[in-house]
């Protein structure tokens, strides 16, 4: 039996592609598994715990946290059946410190209590490692599962040769001042450049001062802020663009880069981090050298990019590989 230790589902979002892939893996594969959903935001969390201090596993059982940081593998920890933890985003990485509002993630001691620890990218094993050295025979690299299948309806979009879009979270870690240059440089050369979001340019404004005045800077140098309040409406505008661009220096594994290049929009991506793993060369800058995203939008050249290898196939085989090792 497996215990999948997750996240509350959120559709559209990649917490909610993340449990319908391990979910629908396991179930393709025969594999016993009983999901629990725990959220320490919610008031039902006392009950799900209790239920989980009361569940008598066994030595041949597994118990896989969606999340490694996980409060509960505390609890888990004491019980029979080997752990395993995937480590998505924050933690491991050495631009942001292992905190989430405000709480101390104790990565340090509860990636101890785990057998083997998942993670997203040769890049993520390298923080990982770094930070951690002690931990270093239990990361295992595996990437994030990704659906490729849900995305296949808008593979016939008709796509406008002249729309780039940016298409990762206006947010102050994604450098969002270099999104409004490159609008500046790009509209000037005849292109529409768009930021596609999943929350509408008031709410950004209101999270942060800094990002009100980018949000303007954005508009008076061209760039389109588009809110798209259903995924569907995404899906349809990001598969009509002709290039989209990344300009985060903080992503582990980027589920919205992923998407793009399966939608076939030619990506643009840093030469560094995660990127150079799945992105072709040719198809990369160096970091903050505007010019030269300029001439790979110009030349928008289309290779083929290494993301069967983040398959919810493959990524899933790799956890039942290290599940019986």
């Amino acid at each position: 039996m497996i215990y999948f230790i997750t996240y509350p589902d959120s559709e559209g979002h990649w917490q909610g592609m993340y449990n319908d892939a391990v979910t629908g893996e396991l179930e393709a594969r025969g594999i016993p598994h009983r999901k629990i959903v725990i959220d320490f935001f919610s008031v039902g969390c006392a009950a799900v715990l209790n239920d989980i201090q009361f569940i008598q596993s066994t030595s041949d059982d597994i118990w896989l946290f969606a999340w490694a940081q996980n409060p509960v593998i505390e609890v888990v920890e004491q019980k029979q059946g080997r752990k395993f933890g995937h480590v998505h985003g924050l933690g491991c990485f050495v631009f942001e410190p292992s905190v989430l509002l405000g709480v101390d993630l104790q990565e340090d001691v509860r990636f101890g209590y785990y057998d083997r620890i998942f993670l997203n990218s040769e890049w993520s094993y390298e923080n990982a490692v770094l930070a951690y050295p002690r931990h270093k025979g239990r990361f295992v690299i595996t990437g994030f599962p990704m659906d490729y299948e849900r995305l296949e309806p808008y593979r016939g979009v008709q796509k406008d040769e002249r729309l780039v879009v940016f298409n990762q979270r206006f947010a102050l870690e994604r450098n969002p001042t270099l999104v409004v240059e490159l609008a500046r440089l790009l509209t000037r050369e005849g292109y529409r450049v768009a930021q596609l979001s999943g929350e509408p340019a008031e709410t950004l404004a209101g999270r942060h001062p800094d990002l009100g005045r980018l949000l303007r800077a954005g508009k008076r140098a061209g760039l389109e802020f588009v809110h798209n309040p259903t995924k569907d409406e995404y899906h349809r505008r990001l598969a009509a663009s002709s290039v989209v661009i990344t300009t985060s220096l903080c992503d582990n594994l980027p589920v919205a880069m992923l998407e793009a290049i399966y939608l076939s929009v030619v990506p643009v991506a840093p030469r560094a981090f995660c990127f150079p793993e799945f992105v072709h060369p040719d198809n990369l800058y160096a970091p903050y050298l505007l010019d030269e995203v300029v001439r790979i939008v110009a030349t928008a050249p289309r290779r083929a990019h290494r993301i069967d290898q983040y398959s919810k196939e493959t990524v899933i085989r790799k956890y039942v590989e290290a599940f019986s090792v």
